[in-house]
């Protein structure tokens, strides 16, 4: 992170709550320290999630693809959130396969294929958003988590857990939930 300056992040086709809050979280993030960030959706995502910061900049590669394959190209880092496979961004895939840009695979779901160069999957934690929340930490930038980014944070993990009420919520997750709802994210709001 600290030597790209351009950043891409990508998620799955049909983007949940999970894709949408994690590329919007992080691309908070990357913001809060200077850097380009670019969200790319391969496709629609429901008009439910269209409240979540930062949602009006998403290119949609289905509609937009010169612009998309254009960003894709200058990117210095290409994220790969929520998803384990290059099948699942459909016709983006082989777009991201072979680009140059160092690629970082961050998601939690089972058997990742290896297409990045660095990958964060872990199948024990709720949701991608869950790994943003402990990689930004792990990378001290706990206090660069603006309200925005904790609102797309908190919306990913809880859509998630079915609101919290999944079996794979745990203490650990509710403190992570805890924790957005003190710095600022308006839970009623994304509740609604």
């Amino acid at each position: 992170i600290a030597e790209g300056n351009t950043f891409v992040l990508t998620c799955h086709t049909g983007p949940d709550g999970d894709a949408l809050g994690s590329m919007l979280g992080m691309a908070h993030y990357l913001t809060a320290l200077g850097k380009e960030a670019i969200v790319i959706a391969p496709d629609a995502y429901p008009d439910f999630l269209a409240w979540m910061p930062g949602s009006q900049e998403i290119v949609r590669f289905d509609k937009h693809r010169d612009k998309a394959e254009l960003m894709i190209a200058m990117a210095d880092v290409i994220f790969a959130m929520d998803y384990n496979a290059l099948s699942r961004i459909n016709d983006m895939g082989p777009l991201i396969e072979k680009s140059n840009a160092t690629k970082v695979l961050i998601d939690h779901h089972l058997s990742p294929d290896r297409f990045c160069n660095l990958n964060f999957s872990y199948p024990h934690l709720t949701s991608t958003c869950e790994v943003v929340f402990r990689l930004v930490c792990a990378m001290q930038g706990y206090d660069l988590l603006t309200k925005a980014a904790c609102e797309c944070i908190y919306a990913g993990m809880m859509t998630d857990t079915g609101c919290f009420c999944f079996a794979n919520t745990s203490g650990r997750a509710l403190r992570v939930a805890a924790e957005m709802t003190d710095r600022g994210a308006d839970v009623e709001k994304i509740a609604n």
